[in-house]
């Protein structure tokens, strides 16, 4: 399976985001459900791994911090957190991981609502607090 880095989410942060705050927010969204869906495919991957002892190679940036740094970035060029919050995107990526690792653990009962209502709670609460 590919990395975090070869997916749709991850290439879209790396571009500029749309510079109309409704757009850039309807982006995040996007950007946030392939998020979503790619965790919860590789979250059971990485915990059989994980206790096989075997972990990921050393790089120069793991993925989740590349991910969080990624996104922190795309964020403040969007204009949807000030530079210096380095916060946000911990939360959202946080929140995401939690939720697809309390799903496979166990399973559907474990979280509350679904996918795309979740998801639509994190960008308003970007949205809210939004400079």
């Amino acid at each position: 399976s590919m990395g975090i880095s070869g997916t749709r989410a991850f290439r879209t942060l790396e571009t500029a985001p749309p510079t109309h705050r409704s757009e850039a927010l309807a982006s995040l969204a996007r950007i946030l459900l392939e998020l979503h869906d790619f965790l919860a495919e590789v979250v059971p991957s990485l915990v059989v791994l994980r206790a096989a002892s075997i972990t990921p190679p050393p790089g120069p940036t793991p993925p989740p911090l590349a991910l969080r740094q990624r996104l922190a970035a795309w964020l403040t060029a969007a204009n949807l957190i000030d530079a210096s919050d380095s916060m946000t995107a911990e939360l959202i990526l946080g929140a995401l991981e939690a939720r697809c690792f309390n799903r496979y653990l166990g399973g559907a009962h474990f979280v509350a609502g679904n996918d795309d209502g979740f998801v639509e709670a994190l960008v308003q609460h970007v949205a809210q607090g939004a400079p």
